[in-house]
Formats: C-alpha cells, structure tokens, sequence
C-alpha cells in the first residue's frame, strides 16, 4: 500500500477531509489537502494514527523502513 492510499483510507476512515479537520482540531480542511498532495508532515503521524486506526508504518513507510514496532495500542496506559 502506497502512503498516498492509506492516507486516503484515513481520511474516508475519519469521515472526509472536514471530519478529521475537526477530529485533529485543525482549522480548515485544505490542512489536509495539503497532505493528500504533499504528503503527511511525521508531527502529525501519531495523531492521524490514533483518530483513524491507520498504522503509521503504511502513512508514513519511509521512517519505518525494517523496524519492528510495538502496536501502538500496546503503549495506551491501562
């Protein structure tokens, strides 16, 4: 999967480009749109992660090349 697609499953996973808006409490939507034409800024990788159960690895592959990670769900306090 390309990171373009998984942002794009994000972003249909959040509800649209306004709903994750809304979600990251960002102020307009072309925030987002920026990131389907740029790519998603690594400051903003955790929070599209946790909002619409994306993985970071597949948002942003190129800073998880040959890592293993920990489930992010695995680093929630119980």
């Amino acid at each position: 999967m390309t990171p373009q697609l998984a942002l794009r499953i994000a972003i249909r996973r959040a509800g649209g480009m306004s709903a994750l808006c809304r979600k990251l409490k960002l102020k307009n939507y072309q925030t987002v749109q920026g990131w389907v034409d740029r790519g998603l800024p690594d400051e903003w990788l955790v929070a599209v992660e946790k909002v619409t159960k994306v993985p970071r690895e597949q948002l942003r592959p190129d800073l998880f090349r040959g890592r293993t990670l920990v489930p992010s769900e695995e680093l929630e306090p119980a």
